[in-house]
């Protein structure tokens, strides 16, 4: 038993590959061979080709395709003495981001909080400081373009200026 562990690691690799001209002969006695022998290769007639197994050799080319979508963390401060237009465009703000939570594409949402609420019902009682989110956009511009149109944006609730904004790895989801 200890003299197999004491085994080199190249034990282990030779005892689990096969050859690459093993694993050619067998891809070749199910599949056929690459191509035609050298007589019949201008020959349409006789032109053979290599039947692949669905999805074998198939590929996505990295060029042609978007950029992978990212999740990102945001934190947007509020511009001061901001909290009476707060107030009079958050349900604007809802209405909008249901939309959006449609797409997938906001994860997570909240606003920032000087200290807690007095009354956790009441948002007249909360002393904003800002919001922070996590969304997923291909870039980071996507993200402040996404900023932008929000009504708290437009209304002048929202420092985006200021946002920060950090591409994010999540290592743990809590449902």
């Amino acid at each position: 038993m200890a003299s197999r562990l004491l085994r080199p690691a190249s034990f282990l690799i030779s005892r689990t590959t096969t050859s690459s001209s093993a694993s050619l002969a067998r891809f070749t006695a199910l599949h056929g061979p690459l191509h035609s022998s050298p007589s019949n290769r201008n020959n349409n007639n006789n032109r053979r080709t290599a039947a692949c197994p669905p999805l074998l050799f198939q590929h996505r080319s990295m060029a042609s395709s978007a950029a992978p979508a990212t999740e990102w963390l945001v934190v947007v401060p509020d511009v001061p003495n901001t909290l009476a237009k707060r107030l009079q465009v958050r349900p604007t703000h809802f209405a909008n981001l249901e939309t959006v939570k449609k797409t997938g594409n906001l994860k997570f949402g909240g606003a920032i909080l000087d200290e807690a609420p007095s009354d956790p019902n009441d948002p007249t009682s909360f002393k904003f400081a800002g919001s922070t989110l996590i969304l997923v956009a291909e870039t980071r511009a996507d993200v402040v373009a996404f900023l932008e149109s929000d009504v708290y944006a437009k209304e002048g609730v929202w420092d985006v200026p200021k946002a920060q904004i950090w591409a994010l790895k999540t290592a743990i989801r809590i449902p």
